[in-house]
């Protein structure tokens, strides 16, 4: 029987890092600590890109996208992570 597991994409949001993890049922398979946040504008979606890329999937093929922050979202660091993760989730309905 084939069951077809999708991959979820999580950022976690914290006040010295951010943390972009791929997660194929609920186990988490792939992450990358970002902590230099003063440049995520530039290096959150070359991340993103490189750890779908290492597992052969589209963002259009994503599940879940998700953000959890652990700071207020007036930080600039939220709302990059959560614009990301917008365009991210219009990628899916296209």
């Amino acid at each position: 029987m084939f069951f077809d597991v999708s991959m979820d994409l999580l950022f976690h949001v914290r006040p010295d890092r951010v943390t972009v993890m791929l997660e194929e049922g609920g186990v988490v398979v792939a992450s990358v600590d970002l902590v230099d946040t003063r440049s995520l504008s530039q290096t959150l979606l070359p991340v993103v890109d490189g750890l779908l890329g290492n597992r052969s999937t589209k963002p259009e093929e994503l599940g879940d996208i998700r953000v959890v922050s652990e700071v207020l979202p007036g930080f600039t660091s939220h709302r990059i992570v959560e614009t990301t993760a917008r365009i991210l989730r219009s990628t899916k309905k296209l």
